[in-house]
Order: structure tokens, then sequence, then C-alpha cells
């Protein structure tokens, strides 16, 4: 751990930092997964959802820099990689492939 002038204890810190490099793993699957859904939404409502996709995508990619920047506050290291995002993301796979924004439920909900 890095010197710091935070002065929660080193146990606490570190245990933030490995539970705000968990978040950041997902955060990081997130932005792709909204990403995917971005460049691939197809149908009727093709503009709103392509829209919709962008401006979210923008949002986690501002949390997702929040959450890696405090791990390093506390004195971790931000583990932000696509290599350590595919190990430590604790969110369900997208689908890979086109949608129709006007014929799906949401990609997010389990069958």
């Amino acid at each position: 751990m890095h010197h710091t002038s935070n002065t929660l204890s080193e146990a606490v810190r570190a245990r933030s930092i490995d539970l705000l490099n968990r978040h950041l793993a997902a955060a990081i699957d997130l932005h792709a997964q909204v990403k995917q859904a971005h460049w691939n939404v197809r149908g009727s409502d093709f503009g709103a959802g392509h829209r919709l996709f962008n401006s979210t995508s923008v949002k986690v990619e501002v949390y997702t820099d929040m959450i890696a920047e405090r791990a390093g506050t506390l004195g971790g290291t931000a583990h932000g990689t696509v290599q350590a995002a595919v190990e430590r993301s604790f969110l369900v796979p997208y689908p890979l492939g086109v949608s129709d924004i006007g014929q799906q439920s949401s990609p997010c909900q389990r069958p």
C-alpha cells in the first residue's frame, strides 16, 4: 500500500481498496456491455436506443474513473485493465449479437 495522509486504519483502507477494485471490474464490464448494446441496437426505436446507450456509457465511464481514483486516494492501486475486469467482474455476461430494441426484454433480466 502506498503512503497516504488518509487517517483510516491500514486494515480498513486495504478492505476498501479490495472492494473498490471489485466494483471497478464490474464498472469496466458494465461500460463494455453498454457499448456493445450501443453498437448493435436495431429496430424502429434505433435512434432513441442508440442515444440512451451512448449517454449511459458516458455516465458509467465517469463513475468508473471515480471508483479507480478513490482506490488510489486510499493508498491502493486501481486494477483497471480489461484482463483484471474479466477476472473480477461479478456481472452476468452480456449476450453478443444484434438486438431489436422494440422486440426484446432487457438484456439485464435473467431468463
